[in-house]
């Protein structure tokens, strides 16, 4: 089992310059700390990116948010060793280590894998204590990974926005405990959060359609969608394999384009909002994000047998476009 087995040297692997100088210049960086900054620089490249424009205290407190939910969602798309059973077992235990973590019971195991994920919990529990995190929703993003064990299709967007609620929108709520610790925030800003956090989700949804069929056999988008392009799921995995771009596939990923992109508009809008201290951060990890269905047009739609993904360079270019928008003085 490879996370299992290799947890530490997961993480050390991955280290860099950048890392190794913000350790001994940091002290409030941990050795773990600095094993999951990496780490987010490694999966979530475009956040890490963004993290560093917030202050550094909430910095600490993304990277430990982020080894909560990241480390599960590795377990259930990147551990090829185990079955879905092994693996749904796995996130059970994890989440009992979690919930008693959260509620000051103290916990022994003799598994390597599971006394490492106590240690992350243990970190997250005394570094975020005060921020009134909800324990439901770290509930609701097990329900997430553990969907994403079983279910391969969505049949409309209803269901879809029920899983990007489970699996992305509760981190960004969480994250708006960790923004607005101080803050009375209003349903409209929880609404701009959720909002924002679906735009990023389905962006990732257009963005890896590749991946997601040929590694894991999963299409997030609906059914519903796709039919009023007279396209089925099948034909996603036909232009993945062998089917030649048709003009029905840029009509369709343009259409998917236009959606996001007015979320994008539409929650950007509340974003002049937030503290000054946050809001370059949430501000530029949107246009990053929103930067990648760019991508996807220069490439004439083609996710299906090209890289959308965004470059480093790419990302300063927009970060150097955007970063003076974002203090919206």
């Amino acid at each position: 089992m490879f996370i299992t087995n290799n947890f530490i040297l997961y993480f050390y692997q991955r280290f860099t310059i950048v890392d190794v100088i913000n350790y001994f210049t940091a002290a409030s960086f941990s050795t773990f700390r600095l094993t999951m900054k990496q780490y987010i620089q490694t999966h979530w490249t475009s956040y890490a990116l963004a993290n560093y424009f917030f202050p550094k205290e909430l910095q600490i407190c993304v990277i430990d948010l982020y080894a909560r939910v990241r480390i599960p969602d590795d377990i259930v798309d990147e551990d090829w060793t185990l079955s879905c059973d092994e693996k749904e077992n796995l996130l059970w235990q994890m989440w009992e280590i979690r919930e008693k973590t959260c509620t000051g019971i103290s916990w022994t195991t003799d598994t390597d894998f599971l006394a490492h994920w106590q240690e992350v919990c243990n970190k997250n529990h005394h570094h975020q204590q005060g921020y009134n995190i909800p324990l439901e929703y770290y509930a609701a993003f097990r329900k997430a990974m553990l969907q994403d064990l079983r279910k391969e299709t969505y049949e409309n967007y209803v269901a879809l926005q029920n899983y990007m609620y489970w699996s992305a929108e509760v981190v960004w709520l969480m994250m708006t405990h960790l923004i607005w610790r101080d803050t009375q925030y209003t349903d409209e800003t929880l609404a701009w959060a959720k909002l924002l956090w679906e735009a990023m989700q389905y962006t990732n949804f257009l963005r890896d359609i590749h991946e997601d069929i040929t590694q894991r056999w999963r299409y997030y988008i609906p059914l519903e969608r796709l039919e009023k392009f007279w396209l089925t799921h099948e034909h996603l995995t036909q232009y993945v394999y062998w089917k030649p771009l048709d003009q029905n596939r840029r009509s369709f990923m343009k259409h998917e384009i236009s959606f996001t992109k007015e979320m994008y508009t539409r929650a950007n809008k509340t974003i002049k909002h937030l503290n000054p201290s946050w809001r370059k951060a949430v501000f530029l990890a949107s246009k990053l994000y929103e930067w990648i269905l760019d991508k996807i047009t220069r490439i004439d739609y083609d996710v299906f047998s090209k890289n959308s993904r965004t470059t480093s360079k790419e990302k300063l270019r927009i970060l150097m476009k955007n970063y003076a928008r974002s203090s919206f003085s």
